[in-house]
């Protein structure tokens, strides 16, 4: 009797183009955490035998010449702040992360917040400085320490925690070289999470391990200092909450494909500090410490996104 052959059934994310483009740098104060993110992308797809067309952005704009020539799938490895999606939608070039009005809002932290509030989705108080002259008068609602941030930059550029008046006025300069407007925030001691997503899929809940600092800064994000747990230890509520309202933040803020949600939880409460629509896809990022626990690579985490994308017509927003 002939025996017959086992069929193998492959995934649907075990295949990328062979001919991707990876846009990445950037004109804002992220470029060097972009820069080094759309390198490693570069390599690791190199390795994997892709063609490449590697974007560099800078502020030549020589890149809007290559739009035309690109493949018509890329993976973008840039802050949110630069409306590039606007110009792959016009050359019908598909991308990782949310659309171009999703990103924008996103990227305002003031804005985010004041539709959290909205909708009643826990978020720590926050007042809003527009100017050096309002900051000479400020008056505390708050204890101290709490945090002061531009708000609209992203990796925690421009963040302090002012623990004094000694410190707050030093942190309101820090924060307005990278804005006209910031946000001074409610500090809350707890459990620092981020929750990656596809959609309203949850890829995993990742614990931050500061390594004893109250706080996340850039420099912290650029040396790599920073350890990941996952899945975080946080209360069984904790987790039941942000399985609830992932799917609403979703189509509240029209949100698509890759992003991750920043959030403290303290007991059982859940507060939203930021949504990030085009998180940090290499090697050090928390979408790849959100499925390294599950066995899967980087190269299988980028699979899933591009699929993702790709794959993504009848239900995506329209902008």
């Amino acid at each position: 009797m002939k025996q017959q052959r086992k069929k193998i059934v492959k995934s649907p994310f075990d295949k990328i183009p062979k001919e991707i483009a990876v846009i990445y740098g950037g004109v804002s104060s992220e470029k060097e955490i972009n820069t080094m993110e759309g390198e490693r992308v570069i390599k690791l797809l190199s390795e994997k035998k892709h063609k490449v067309y590697p974007v560099k952005i800078d502020r030549s704009f020589r890149f809007i010449r290559l739009l035309s020539k690109l493949p018509k799938q890329a993976i973008l490895c840039l802050t949110e702040d630069l409306g590039i999606q606007w110009l792959l939608d016009a050359y019908g070039i598909k991308y990782n992360g949310s659309g171009p009005l999703a990103t924008m809002l996103s990227l305002d932290k003031i804005l985010v917040k004041k539709i959290l509030n909205s909708y009643d989705i826990l978020t720590p108080k926050f007042q809003v400085i527009t100017s050096t002259n309002k900051a000479k008068h400020f008056k505390n609602k708050f204890k101290f320490p709490f945090v002061v941030k531009p708000s609209r930059c992203g990796s925690s550029h421009g963040l302090s925690l002012a623990k004094s008046k000694k410190h707050l006025h030093r942190a309101f300069r820090k924060a307005f070289k990278d804005d006209s407007h910031i946000l001074i925030e409610e500090f809350i001691a707890g459990t620092e999470i981020t929750i990656v997503c596809v959609g309203k899929k949850i890829l995993g809940i990742v614990e931050l391990d500061k390594e004893g600092k109250l706080i996340y800064d850039y420099q912290t994000k650029l040396k790599g200092h920073i350890g990941y747990r996952e899945p975080a230890k946080i209360s069984p509520k904790a987790t039941y909450e942000i399985r609830e309202w992932i799917p609403k933040l979703v189509d509240i803020f029209n949100l698509r494909n890759l992003f991750r949600v920043d959030c403290i939880v303290k007991r059982n409460k859940v507060y939203i500090l930021e949504i990030n629509t085009l998180p940090f896809l290499a090697y050090g990022g928390e979408p790849y410490e959100a499925v390294r626990n599950k066995g899967k690579s980087i190269y299988n985490l980028l699979e899933e996104i591009v699929y993702d994308f790709l794959t993504y017509e009848k239900s995506r927003p329209i902008e």
